[in-house]
């Protein structure tokens, strides 16, 4: 064929074979690491979502509104969290 016996093109055959093997590799660990990325934005996008949600509502509660929702109870006459 091109002046190779079957020897020769077996291991070409093979060495062609590892190359590609080796692409495929590097490509599908690229794509891994770029949809992992992706979804670590994600997850992080969302928890700072969430903190916006919640230190928006601290901010507008009232010290006896935020004793409650700590789990505490407003003692009126002290002013004061137990």
């Amino acid at each position: 064929m091109f002046g190779l016996n079957t020897l020769q093109l077996g291991a070409v055959a093979l060495a062609a074979a590892f190359f590609m093997s080796g692409v495929a590799y590097v490509k599908g660990r690229s794509d891994g690491k770029h949809l992992a990325k992706m979804e670590a934005l994600k997850t992080i996008n969302s928890q700072l979502l969430e903190r916006a949600e919640t230190d928006a509502e601290i901010n507008e509660t009232d010290l006896a509104g935020l004793c409650v929702l700590l789990g505490g109870e407003w003692m009126p006459d002290d002013e004061r969290c137990d």
